[in-house]
């Protein structure tokens, strides 16, 4: 198995100060049950987001997989980074300490 780490950024800065719009709603809904279905069945490890209500937001999605093709296509299923609400990056990732 590998670990992953996709990085999300919000396209439109106002889903994370002000909240998603009407559109937006079921997406993000959808984007958190997607999360909560990998860490189900042990693909996620955990995600979550900064704090920071500026353009420096971001979201981070731990995965641990077989291969950077399964992660790239977890990351591109995302229904967040699918709909376009989110972008995403990913990296490959290396855990230094787990507690």
């Amino acid at each position: 198995m590998a670990t992953f780490v996709y990085r999300l950024a919000a396209v439109r800065l106002g889903m994370v100060t002000d909240g998603p719009s009407g559109d937006e709603l079921p997406i993000h809904g959808e984007h958190l049950a997607n999360l909560q279905g990998l860490a189900a069945d042990g693909r996620l490890i955990m995600a979550g987001r900064s704090t920071t209500e500026d353009e420096r937001v971001f979201g981070l999605a731990f995965l641990e997989v077989e291969d950077e093709a399964a992660a790239r296509a977890l990351m591109e299923a995302d229904p967040a980074v699918r709909h376009g609400l989110m972008r995403a990056e990913l990296f490959p990732f290396r855990i230094a300490a787990r507690r």
